[in-house]
């Protein structure tokens, strides 16, 4: 038995993972240059791995008695903060900078449980791993950087008609306006008490 774990695996055919899970409409807000939410402060680590390296890996464990009874990680290495992850996608895609709006994680889970279970339960939390043990004995490789990945898959969803528009999920724009309804109050209430 060898055991191989992808972490974040991905590749054309489908939409890259953002705070609210997938959903290509994230990549049209993107392109559109509407401002994207982020958990928490944006600055827990993330690695994602393009499907073409992942596949390596598992080719290469494949009658390899060297894997025989052994775990492997096979993900990405060039570690990104969320804010960064964002920034890189954006340009990518030719589009401006994004503008980020950062969102509580708890807070994001309470409102919105069912699309921001995954922040809440992993993308909060820093996922870096260690492939040297793939790269000695499954001759894993990692090619693919995030930014040519995000081309790549913008380039097949936009020929395959694959890319949501984002105006579909107007519950994107009202957790953003409620949160800066929120901030604006807690402003003028912190101001009021500075007054006392």
């Amino acid at each position: 038995l060898t055991i191989v774990r992808p972490a974040c695996t991905y590749g054309e055919g489908r939409g890259i993972i953002h705070t609210f899970g997938g959903g290509t409409y994230h990549l049209d807000r993107v392109r559109k240059g509407r401002p994207i939410i982020v958990h928490g402060d944006g600055t827990s680590f993330w690695v994602v791995c393009h499907r073409d390296d992942v596949a390596r890996a598992f080719v290469g464990a494949v009658g390899n008695p060297k894997a025989f009874g052994r775990a492997y990680h096979v993900t990405g290495e060039e570690w990104m903060t969320w804010n960064r992850y964002h920034e890189l996608t954006a340009k990518a895609m030719g589009a401006p900078a994004p503008k980020l709006i950062h969102i509580p994680t708890d807070l994001l889970g309470e409102v919105v449980p069912k699309q921001a279970e995954w922040c809440v339960e992993n993308f909060q939390y820093n996922n870096l791993f260690d492939n040297t043990a793939a790269r000695t004995d499954l001759g894993f490789r990692f090619t693919v950087p995030w930014v040519e990945g995000v081309r790549r898959i913008v380039a097949w969803l936009d020929g395959h008609g694959g890319i949501e528009n984002s105006d579909d999920y107007p519950f994107y724009d009202q957790i953003i306006a409620a949160w800066e309804r929120s901030c604006a109050n807690m402003k003028s209430a912190l101001t009021d008490l500075e007054d006392e």
